[in-house]
């Protein structure tokens, strides 16, 4: 009598799991990216590549920014319009920690920024806009007024 209950009880428990799990709908987006060539449009000088160490990673709605050589990170929302991606609301983790003397900052490690701040490090243009040139499982390309990005799946 008991063994007949065990399909019956694993099949609720795999249920209950699985109804609680979001899909991640981003197609080849989805993923991190490391950066291979960043590219200045208006001077055709290579910013960084893939030595620089750059990552861009998107899962559901969120897009993160991050650099190896910093000790903080962006995390923004992003829409994919097909031929273009838009962010959101951005927000840095840890940077005053990272920027302060000793790693000691004043507690927060959360900050609303501006899509503005990420144009030095991460080709971010201050509108917060990426043209999509190239995207399949292996290469995305993304440009903007000043930069055209090249990254490969990591």
């Amino acid at each position: 009598m008991k063994m007949a209950r065990m399909p019956f009880l694993l099949l609720f428990v795999f249920a209950a799991f699985a109804s609680c799990a979001k899909m991640d709908d981003n197609g080849d987006l989805g993923g991190q990216w490391q950066l291979t060539e960043w590219r200045d449009k208006a001077t055709g000088e290579i910013k960084a590549t893939n030595e620089t160490g750059i990552y861009y990673s998107f899962q559901l709605d969120l897009m993160q920014f991050r650099r190896i050589d910093r000790g903080y990170y962006y995390l923004a929302r992003f829409y994919n319009r097909g031929d273009s991606l838009l962010l959101g609301d951005i927000y840095s983790w840890g940077k005053e920690l990272a920027e302060t003397e000793e790693g000691v900052g004043n507690g927060t490690t959360e900050k609303k920024a501006e899509p503005a701040e990420l144009t030095e490090d991460f080709g971010v243009s201050p509108d917060g806009k990426f043209a999509i040139e190239t995207l399949n499982s292996s290469t995305l390309v993304l440009s903007n007024g000043q930069a055209r990005l090249k990254f490969r799946k990591y």
